[in-house]
């Protein structure tokens, strides 16, 4: 159960793990967008989720390489098993600079979730004018209940700790 609290040794993994992570943001941005079109488009002479249909693809592309600009340095070379809650790895120095860098990530992916919380649980209003071109709609209602995205960011956000804790574990020996 605990093997997600644990950092691995392998770059590829944490390569192709973020890489597939990345590229179902935009796969989820969409199936959100079609499971609840009122809440995400709610005007339908301007909105449309085919826009971000189209964005798929490049976006799965970037992702691949993102991944893999992060993941292969952190990763290469790095002592596996470190627990990725603990606070004190590594120089405290490098301990703050990195946390700061990694909690910007980690904290946007964190408020989507409670957002997407507090959507689901208080009634919200939602007005689209497409920018002045068509007729303003109002809309008052709670958020969707089930959202993918938010959880995937969790996700993500717990990938990010695994990183964190991989750049500040201690190098492997080399003999």
């Amino acid at each position: 159960m605990g093997f997600w609290r644990k950092t691995h040794s392998s770059p590829i993994g944490y390569w192709l793990v973020g890489s597939v992570l990345f590229s179902l943001l935009g796969i989820a941005f969409f199936v959100d967008a079609l499971l609840d079109l009122q809440w995400n488009a709610p005007n339908p002479s301007c909105d449309s989720p085919g826009i971000l249909f189209m964005g798929i693809v490049p976006w799965a592309i970037l992702s691949f390489v993102v991944a893999a600009l992060l993941s292969f340095p952190v990763a290469h070379g790095r002592k596996s098993g470190t627990d990725i809650f603990q606070l004190r790895l590594g120089r405290p120095i490098i301990n703050v600079f990195v946390s700061a860098v990694m909690a910007l990530p980690v904290g946007l992916f964190l408020l989507i979730f409670f957002e997407y919380l507090s959507h689901a649980v208080f009634v919200q209003t939602i007005t689209s004018d497409c920018g002045g071109k068509s007729e303003m709609i109002s809309i008052t209602r709670r958020g969707p209940v089930f959202q993918t995205f938010p959880y995937l960011g969790l996700l993500i956000a717990l990938w990010f700790l695994h990183l964190r804790a991989l750049f500040l574990s201690p190098m492997l020996r080399q003999s």
